[in-house]
């Protein structure tokens, strides 16, 4: 298992990086409220393992991993999902933390926002893979 965490609003950039546009399902969401966290279970692409498929004259083929991942909020005091479109499944886009409120904007509209006593935030990335790849081509 790989852990990223998040302390300071500096360091968004480094989960942003593996969840933007990585989708989640709001029926996934968890709050504990007995330890204060949120989870939202989301899978994660790496890149650092990229390797390349087969290729033709013309395209070159690489195969990126997809991993299991688990986004999760600490020290929550509450929190609020405005859900304008009531569908199930969303993608991460924007996270932003001012005055104790983190704010994950997801598309196609839903907003999260979180109330917490310190930022403190982890990106779990478990060593399991997801069955699907994504396959992607190249003309160079």
């Amino acid at each position: 298992m790989h852990i990223i965490s998040v302390h300071d609003n500096n360091d968004f950039a480094d989960i942003l990086d593996y969840i933007h546009d990585r989708e989640f399902n709001l029926s996934d969401i968890v709050f504990d409220s007995q330890k204060s966290i949120l989870i939202i279970p989301t899978t994660v692409r790496e890149y650092k393992t990229i390797r390349k498929g087969n290729s033709s004259l013309l395209f070159k083929k690489y195969i990126v991993p997809v991993f299991k991942a688990t986004l999760i909020i600490m020290n929550v005091v509450n929190y609020n999902i405005f859900d304008s479109e009531h569908i199930e499944t969303y993608a991460f886009n924007i996270l932003r933390f001012k005055d104790d409120i983190l704010t994950i904007n997801a598309v196609p509209c839903l907003k999260i926002s979180v109330e917490i006593q310190g930022l403190n935030i982890e990106l779990r990335i478990d060593d399991e893979r997801v069955l699907k790849e994504i396959q992607f081509y190249s003309i160079f």
